[in-house]
């Protein structure tokens, strides 16, 4: 499924997974490489923190990917890693499970993510 820029919100239901849910938020650091995504509230509100976790949060792992997908400039999910002392397999898990919340999440709500991005 792919992902264009509208500037109107989603006006149908569309059935999230973990893979779509990455899908949009590239295509959104695509089209918006410098807005801050981590704390935007259409993502974040279904991913929950885990006080007990050591080490990045899902979501961050999550967006990190998404950037660094999304924008040549920015720096790799490797990078990251290395930088903070998480093991790739780490990260990879972090990161499908923040995007499997927010699928769940968004289907929960029936679908629509009151945004700029919808299915094309």
């Amino acid at each position: 499924m792919r992902y264009e820029l509208r500037e109107k919100q989603v006006d149908r239901c569309v059935c999230w997974t973990a893979a779509t849910v990455g899908e949009a938020l590239v295509a959104e650091f695509r089209a918006s490489p410098g807005r801050p995504l981590y704390g935007d509230k259409r993502w974040s509100q279904f991913v929950r923190s885990a006080p007990r976790r050591r080490g990045p949060e899902p979501l961050l792992c999550l967006m990190i990917w998404a950037r660094a997908c999304g924008s040549p400039a920015a720096p790799s999910a490797a990078e990251f890693c290395r930088a903070n002392g998480l093991p790739r397999p780490t990260f990879g898990r972090r990161r499908r499970q923040a995007a499997a919340a927010i699928a769940a999440g968004l289907n929960r709500q029936g679908g629509a993510l009151k945004s700029d991005i919808i299915a094309a």
